[in-house]
């Protein structure tokens, strides 16, 4: 790519362009249910598929966030569900799905192509009798609806999941309209016209979409390197530098490094408020604040590199990987922990060397986020990979049971009021 004289950031310059990009900071915290949608905008894409972590996303992005906020836009095809970036589930606002839409076909057909699976796909007896279905189901169904339905008429079942979520989906025949809310972990299916105008899927070529993508993802991530932009967008290597360039020679986007360090690309609007934050005096007041981002949120998983080595956490078990996308733990804008809820509540950063204070304010955005959910009993069963019960945290052990925690099965647990 063109050789050109670098501008060069601090990180704590880039790092604070992120963080507001992000809605992360008391200033650019939402305030209702219509700041959702600006959130889903600006930040390139709720992230779901976590049941939870696109509300959790939300509750860390807004000052009063409610829970059925954002069942609630779902309903009204303000906010659109589907397979998109890295092909996995993303809620993103409906004006803008048909651009998203269009720039991750190419993924979508390169993932089912690994799989052996031919594009567009033959369509079946089976993926016509589910469009059938769906067609005269007016509050859509449910996957599990469908295979009912296709059992009943002595169809096939087998690759139900691939032909409803990849290709008929992918082919952009269904959508996801919402969740089930007696059961919160099914989607609901209905013919795409139902939810968008079809024929906006057609207003913009692959190629512009893909072009746009790159710059949302600048736009929403800040400074990023070509893996980082690759590893959200899954364009190939070849095309998303054939991007950069047509930016860079567009005006769009310039080359800066982030403390001399390797090369980074950024949107040119950002080249002056870049270099305004890199002149201003230390604002870690700006950030002083605590935030639990939930797994998989779009803030540590919209990065390759970047952070990688800070959010990684050790395998619970003997057998798995590392987490991927932990749940992250922000305090003064600084990645200061992560922690995992599964099988309970499991807290990585070393509590010897935190001051009492900051650990009281981490658990109460803990106890927060409990209530959200509606559980009355939070508990912790590891620190730092260690039993909550070791000798080595005595002293947290103590501290915490000052702080209303008690012993319970070997966890740490508080009920909630």
């Amino acid at each position: 790519m063109t050789n050109m004289a670098l501008g060069t950031f601090p990180s704590k310059s880039v790092q604070r362009l992120v963080l507001s990009r992000q809605h992360l900071t008391e200033e650019t915290l939402g305030q209702n249910e219509e700041d959702v949608i600006t959130i889903a905008v600006d930040i390139g894409g709720l992230h779901a598929q976590s049941l939870e972590s696109p509300y959790f996303s939300l509750w860390n992005r807004m000052k009063n966030f409610e829970w059925e906020w954002l069942d609630h836009l779902l309903s009204q095809r303000k906010l659109i569900a589907a397979h998109l970036m890295r092909v996995t589930l993303h809620i993103v606002p409906a004006k803008e799905f048909p651009i998203y839409f269009q720039a991750t076909r190419d993924a979508i057909r390169r993932f089912l192509k690994v799989r052996g699976v031919s594009w567009p796909p033959k369509l079946t007896e089976t993926h016509q009798a589910i469009l059938n279905f769906l067609g005269e189901k007016t509050g859509g169904a449910t996957t599990l609806d469908i295979r009912k339905f296709l059992e009943s008429k002595a169809l096939p079942t087998e690759n139900l999941h691939r032909i409803v979520h990849y290709e008929l989906a992918g082919m952009g025949m269904i959508l996801r309209s919402e969740r089930r809310a007696d059961l919160p972990t099914q989607w609901t299916w209905s013919p795409i016209e139902r939810l968008i105008d079809k024929s906006s899927l057609e207003g913009i070529t692959e190629e512009e979409a893909k072009e746009w993508l790159v710059e949302k993802y600048l736009k929403a991530f800040g400074p990023s390197s070509i893996a980082d932009i690759i590893s959200y967008t899954w364009h190939t290597r070849i095309e998303t530098e054939k991007i950069i360039e047509r930016l860079v020679a567009k005006g769009k986007v310039a080359g800066i490094k982030i403390d001399d360090q390797g090369k980074h690309w950024t949107l040119s609007e950002d080249l002056g408020r870049l270099k305004e934050l890199k002149v201003e005096e230390d604002t870690a007041e700006k950030f002083s604040n605590v935030r639990v981002l939930p797994e998989f949120d779009p803030l540590t998983i919209g990065y390759r590199k970047r952070w990688r080595r800070l959010i990684s956490v050790p395998p619970v078990r003997f057998g798995l990987r590392p987490h991927p996308a932990p749940g992250v733990i922000l305090v003064n804008g600084q990645v200061f922990g992560t922690y995992l809820t599964w099988p309970h509540f499991a807290l990585f950063f070393n509590a010897q060397d935190v001051d009492r204070k900051t650990i009281e304010e981490i658990l109460k955005k803990f106890e927060e986020m409990a209530r959200l959910k509606g559980t009355t009993v939070f508990c912790i069963e590891k620190i730092n990979g260690k039993k909550i019960t070791t000798k080595d945290l005595k002293t947290i052990f103590s501290y915490l049971r000052d702080l209303g925690y008690s012993m319970r099965d070997e966890r740490l647990c508080k009920q909630l009021s």
